[in-house]
């Protein structure tokens, strides 16, 4: 599992500045439904947030909104880390032409 795009194999000896471009490039010929999925689930989990602070009980305690912010970032890096491991891993492969 990658924790980011740096740690792919195909970048190793390379500078971040040419792991970013490969990563754009990648993602803007193979994969590019990533963009939207990204402001989806942003949008998504300001909605749920939204929607909790809207119709949340008066009577819950005042470190609720704390678990539920923490609830949502852990969401947010859970979906990061689907990406980076799934979609933009695929792309990186391709456009490198290192199908496996």
């Amino acid at each position: 599992m990658y924790l980011r795009t740096g740690r792919y194999p195909a970048f190793r000896g390379k500078t971040p500045k040419e792991q970013r471009q490969i990563v754009s490039a990648a993602i803007g010929v193979h994969g590019k439904r990533v963009s939207h999925r990204f402001w989806s689930v942003v949008a998504s989990l300001f909605g749920s947030a939204f929607l909790l602070g809207l119709f949340a009980p008066e009577d819950l305690p005042s470190w609720y909104t704390w678990i539920a912010a923490l609830c949502m970032g852990i969401a947010f890096y859970g979906y990061l880390l689907f990406e980076i491991n799934g979609p933009i891993h695929r792309a990186v492969q391709l456009y490198l032409g290192h199908e496996t």
